[in-house]
């Protein structure tokens, strides 16, 4: 998809560039545009080191979470490594394992540090902490790389 835009916009084919942008701007995708004048050599060569850097950046920006799958199903959880994007919330990570699975989003249950349920708002990547306990209390460390989250499906595919 983003190389069909790319294309469009190479060409100059507005009507078409315009629609494949509202198709990626309603996809949920995390895009990073890097635009250089193609003429100047001197530009391309800033530009290209600049594209260096933000990819470094981008890897700082991505989170290893190691997930346990828990359903009545199973006995003993699955463990599987995941990667998952800064900038994600839980709900667009439910809605990829349900178009992925089939196991719908409402019957995924996501708990962080071992017992909090995350809200499906929950930004990864961010500083806002997973849970805000009463006044008293600290609140929930967010979620970082190395973190374990716990999956509970309590429905799948096959057990309707």
């Amino acid at each position: 998809m983003i190389d069909e835009l790319i294309n469009a916009i190479n060409t100059g084919a507005v009507d078409e560039a315009e629609r494949i942008a509202q198709k990626v701007a309603t996809s949920k995708v995390n895009v990073q545009f890097s635009l250089l004048n193609k003429n100047d050599k001197e530009e391309t060569r800033k530009t290209e080191s600049k594209a260096a850097q933000i990819k470094k950046e981008s890897s700082d920006n991505i989170l290893e979470l190691t997930l346990s799958i828990e359903s009545l199903m199973e006995h003993d959880p699955l463990i599987a490594s995941i990667t998952v994007s800064s900038g994600t919330t839980l709900q667009s990570l439910k809605e990829q394992i349900e178009n992925q699975s089939g196991i719908k989003s409402s019957n995924q249950y996501w708990f962080a540090f071992k017992r909090y349920p995350i809200p499906n708002d929950y930004i990864f990547g961010s500083s806002l902490p997973v849970v805000a306990i009463q006044q008293q209390q600290p609140s929930i460390n967010y979620i970082r790389s190395g973190d374990t989250l716990i999956l509970y499906i309590s429905q799948t595919p096959l057990s309707r």
